[in-house]
């Protein structure tokens, strides 16, 4: 997503990818204050009988743990899609190299469609969450979902711009220690805050990487989003629980 998420300048270049995601923003969001101790849950292997969603590909298997007391909602959106076979079949239609992979990016809201047709979700926010390198993410517009079904896995490193961006900031939006999970396990520090995170990747970055990797072009939709040259299929996804 570089020419969304701008992963060679600062931070709140990185922002663009609300714009991406939303036809009616129209400017970038100010940093907000973000400080709080990232939450355990991100860096450790799930316990037994966590809910875990499993994504099957042709290039492998990607893993994530839900967050069921953290992102209630937005954690029940998904699992009721997982549960109907809705994203089964799919594929992740948009690339943003380095960044992020999205899944089923074509069911955003048709433009003919009523407003009175489309629903929207309030954006649950758990500061202690954090936009590190496997986080799963529902993508919102100006403060809302675009639709249920739209998530992000975030990938690729941090960049020095974005470290000493955070260090400007300093401790009131940025802990020393979290700039080193940062520094350690790479992410998206900008979105921190702005998305609701469902989940964490434990298994299968190098499924993501692979991903990421993968030739892109345009999008005939939108020049700021990239799809893959050829489509990425998901075999299946489903909801598990953890052993």
């Amino acid at each position: 997503m570089r020419n969304i998420f701008y992963r060679a300048i600062p931070i709140l270049l990185m922002l663009l990818f609300l714009v991406g995601c939303s036809q009616s923003a129209t400017q970038t969001p100010e940093v907000q204050n973000v400080r709080e101790d990232l939450n355990p849950l991100q860096l450790q292997l799930p316990s037994s009988g966590d809910p875990i969603v499993v994504i099957e590909t042709e290039l492998g298997v990607i893993k994530f743990v839900l967050f069921e007391k953290l992102s209630p909602q937005g954690v029940d959106i998904l699992k009721g899609y997982a549960d109907s076979s809705y994203y089964s079949n799919g594929s992740f239609d948009r690339i943003e190299p380095g960044t992020a992979i999205q899944i089923d990016y074509k069911s955003t809201f048709p433009d003919d469609m009523d407003d009175a047709d489309k629903t929207y979700y309030p954006l649950e926010k758990s500061p202690e969450l954090k936009h590190i390198k496997g986080a799963v993410s529902l993508i919102y517009q100006v403060g809302e979902f675009v639709s249920p079904s739209l998530a992000f896995i975030v990938g690729g490193d941090v960049s020095q711009e974005e470290i000493d961006l955070m260090k400007y900031l300093g401790e009131e939006s940025y802990s020393k220690e979290i700039i080193e999970v940062y520094q350690k396990e790479g992410g998206m520090p900008s979105l921190d805050g702005r998305f609701t995170i469902i989940g964490q990747v434990y298994e299968g970055f190098e499924v993501i990487e692979a991903i990421n990797q993968l030739p892109v072009k345009e999008s005939n939709d939108n020049k700021q989003h990239h799809v893959p040259l050829e489509p990425i299929p998901i075999k299946k996804m489903s909801i598990q629980i953890y052993e």
